[in-house]
């Protein structure tokens, strides 16, 4: 019998180790619960604040363009009061910036996408103030090539176009390369050359244009 006893006791014992040690495990994972929530927790408020950082820079950002394309616009298209608002959104977990673009009229209101409610002069000048702005802010080689970017332009506003273009670049030490058939904008560029095909297929090129910057360039811009 007191061998049965002690037995008992002996398991008892055992058990009583086992007990200690799942309490001890339990509370150990316990422990971790709560250091992953937290963790989880503040991963969670970091990425929320992270998400209205990134949405304010890009508003920001959508923002800006969308003042210089106004400025732009008003200075090109003297005759039309024509503005260009950010519209941002978010489509599968994506944020998607368009850019509308409005004209005042006596009757109301014109406004959509550029090319879609306005179409030619319009969406070439902002498709190539678009391509300046991107490469500034991009901190790319500040220079941009165009071949005849500006072709759909208007005979009317080709002169407030060359102008916007010299001024622009005077101001953001950008450096605009343009091809172009249109004589207009040779009196507002810096340096021109004028290219031309013999019968062999061979271009040549003469210098026709080439003036040092106007300050007063950089200062009116």
């Amino acid at each position: 019998m007191q061998e049965r006893i002690e037995q008992l006791m002996a398991e008892s014992s055992r058990l009583q180790g086992l007990r200690d040690g799942a309490k001890s495990r339990v509370k150990a994972t316990e422990a971790q619960i709560i250091q992953i929530t937290e963790s989880v927790d503040l991963y969670t408020k970091v990425v929320a604040v992270l998400h209205t950082l990134l949405d304010l820079m890009l508003k920001s950002k959508a923002e800006d363009l969308a003042s210089l394309l106004t400025e732009g616009m008003r200075a090109i298209f003297t005759d039309k009061k024509l503005s260009v608002q950010p519209q941002i959104s978010v489509k599968r977990n994506r944020v998607n910036v368009d850019l509308e673009t409005i004209e005042e009229k006596a009757y109301g209101e014109v406004q959509g996408d550029v090319m879609e409610a306005f179409g030619g002069g319009i969406a070439v000048s902002q498709g190539l103030i678009l391509r300046l702005f991107t490469t500034l802010r991009l901190g790319l080689v500040p220079l941009v090539v165009a071949d005849e970017p500006l072709g759909a332009l208007s005979e009317k506003y080709r002169t407030a176009m060359g102008e916007f273009l010299r001024k622009f670049c005077a101001k953001t030490g950008l450096n605009l390369l343009m091809v172009t058939h249109i004589t207009e904008f040779l009196e507002h560029a810096h340096t021109a050359y004028n290219a031309s095909i013999n019968g062999e297929g061979e271009t040549t090129y003469k210098q026709v244009r080439c003036e040092e910057p106007d300050p007063s360039d950089e200062e009116a811009a």
